[in-house]
């Protein structure tokens, strides 16, 4: 049980990196700060959040 609870966790943490990242570049462009290559390291951090989102549902 407490290797599931850990997992959820893990889970529900990469959830809400994911939105606080989308949100935060979502919000500069919006104001029309300049992001560079923001957009670029985000779409992988999201990617990967995802995959390993991925990895910890199908464990259990």
């Amino acid at each position: 049980m407490a290797r599931l609870q850990e997992a959820l966790g893990e889970i529900e943490v990469l959830l809400a990196t994911n939105a606080r990242l989308l949100q935060s570049v979502g919000r500069d462009v919006d104001d029309g700060r300049s992001v560079a290559k923001d957009p670029l390291v985000l779409r992988h951090v999201v990617i990967d959040n995802a995959v390993r989102r991925f990895h910890f549902a199908t464990v259990f």
